[in-house]
């Protein structure tokens, strides 16, 4: 259940970047949808308390505002294939991130 409770963050908090807003506008909208979003998942899911997901969905979307400023310096190498790969790899670094810790507390 942490597994999920950390998609539904990521899920949201990743829609949240794609978003064509100012930096800082992003990172807060990323963070309320986390948290909104895990707290809802937590009513659905009884085995995860309500504070514990809204805590995990907190962290992940501050994982994924962190990485996504992180790897957004990084070159695209001109090629919109690279700047995918580059833009995508905030979700990448944070899912793997969230399957370990997920799969610590199973």
């Amino acid at each position: 259940t942490a597994s999920t409770i950390g998609l539904l963050a990521l899920a949201l908090s990743g829609l949240a970047l794609a978003l064509p807003l100012p930096r800082r506008v992003v990172a807060v909208i990323a963070a309320v949808l986390a948290v909104v979003a895990t707290g809802v998942g937590s009513l659905v899911l009884p085995d995860f308390s309500l504070w514990a997901a809204m805590a995990v969905g907190l962290v992940v979307a501050l994982l994924m505002v962190s990485f996504d400023a992180m790897f957004e310096r990084l070159p695209s190498a001109g090629s919109r294939q690279a700047a995918m790969s580059v833009a995508s790899s905030a979700v990448c670094v944070s899912g793997l991130v969230v399957y370990m810790v997920g799969s610590a507390l199973s």
